[in-house]
């Protein structure tokens, strides 16, 4: 159907209902999603402060040790230590805490404003909503009024259409001088004079209607245009009051949030992001050692001779009698400690590549052997260290005291 072939109540009706429901459909997706955006600050102020909280207190329960108070940064190190790095977190991770319970704070606002927020757009929808039912109301009575005089309108015209038509055929017969046996020249010209007569009553009537028509087809339109360009805006914007402005804050509030969170925890976590990347066993023991300095102290013990022993060094034998028997256990200590040195090198390479064998899973034994393992390798090595080359000798010296 053509859009001109509908009828006006038709018409009106059906753009009126399309308005409602849009506006009625406009306003409860933003409703949801303020009450979404209340909801999301409620919950999330609630997260905020409990993992706040929960972190500020794990942070301190570390922070509370003795060892952790006791832990300085040294300004002479360039790089700092594992217990300086671990406070610095801890620290840090501290003041993320707060930041969160202050971001807690803040969505708990948003969620309160939110909420005074929807209260107020119910009432005024509900009045809102009522008002344009009654404009509905105005319009829809005009559209009627229009609709009865264009229907005055076109009965009238039709009357005078047919008046019209009558009066022409009366004058056409009186030129022609149609006259017969039932009809005279008198007759035609009295009815031409009453046809004449009707004519010009029909026509004002019609005049008339068709001025009122047009008159309530201009005040229609005018008034279709206000409600289209005034009415609805108008009460759309009612609708919204300042939810846009409410929308705009809390977004704008909650990712501002964020980035200064985010902001103000990355350069202390950066700095120590690259301080921990550089730990290493190494710059530890420095460290340490630099902390402690018994383990610098050379710790050497001298010769204490005996009372009335004036020699305080080597002596050789050169007597036969000493010679046969000090001189040669002295021969016979060195080699039998040579062939130990020898004997615990082999087995402490072979130890070694079995416990090689048992890390990379190569073998499975039970765990008593990797233990036992273990345990041989220690005395291996301890009595291999006691076998360098450098004290063998100091070694065997005091064997042979």
């Amino acid at each position: 159907m053509q859009p001109g072939t509908k009828k006006p109540q038709g018409q009106i009706k059906y753009t009126q209902n399309e308005h409602l429901s849009k506006l009625l459909a406009k306003q409860a997706s933003e409703t949801e999603l303020l009450e979404d955006l209340r909801s999301y600050c409620k919950q999330r102020a609630v997260l905020d402060r409990e993992y706040g909280q929960a972190l500020q207190k794990l942070c301190n329960s570390f922070l509370g040790k003795k060892e952790y108070i006791s832990v300085q940064n040294s300004s002479e190190r360039k790089e700092l230590s594992v217990w300086e790095i671990w406070k610095s977190f801890l620290l840090a991770s501290g003041q993320l805490a707060v930041s969160r319970i202050q971001a807690s704070d803040e969505h708990q606002r948003l969620s309160l404003d939110l909420k005074s927020v929807k209260s107020t757009r119910a009432t005024v929808s509900k009045r809102t909503f009522e008002q344009l039912k009654s404009l509905q109301n105005d319009l829809a009575s005009a559209v009627q009024e229009m609709v009865k005089s264009q229907k005055i309108y076109s009965e009238e015209e039709k009357q005078a259409h047919d008046t019209r038509i009558k009066a022409q055929s009366a004058e056409e017969r009186i030129r022609r001088r149609s006259t017969n046996l039932f009809s005279s020249m008198a007759q035609l010209q009295r009815t031409h004079a009453k046809l004449s007569s009707r004519r010009q009553e029909c026509e004002n009537r019609s005049t008339s209607a068709r001025n009122e028509y047009i008159f309530q087809l201009t005040a229609l339109n005018a008034h279709l245009n206000h409600y289209l360009k005034k009415d609805i805006p108008d009460m759309a914007k009612t609708l919204d009051g300042d939810v846009y402005e409410k929308f705009r804050e809390v977004l704008v509030t909650s990712n501002q949030t964020e980035l200064d969170i985010c902001r103000s925890n990355q350069g202390p976590f950066l700095e120590l992001f690259e301080a921990s990347a550089k730990i290493n066993r190494t710059d530890a023991w420095n460290q340490f050692v630099q902390e402690s300095p018994v383990f610098l102290d050379d710790l050497q013990f001298k010769f204490e001779p005996r009372a009335g022993d004036m020699v305080t060094g080597l002596l050789s034998l050169n007597s036969k009698e000493t010679s046969g028997t000090n001189g040669g256990d002295f021969e016979q200590l060195a080699k039998k400690l040579a062939r130990h040195f020898v004997s615990r090198e082999r087995r402490i390479k072979a130890y070694e590549e079995e416990i090689s064998d048992l890390r990379s899973g190569r073998i499975t034994p039970p765990p008593e052997q990797v233990k036992d393992r273990k345990y041989f390798l220690k005395v291996g090595y301890s009595w291999l260290c006691v076998s360098q080359p450098n004290c063998l000798f100091a070694h065997m010296l005091s064997l042979l005291a």
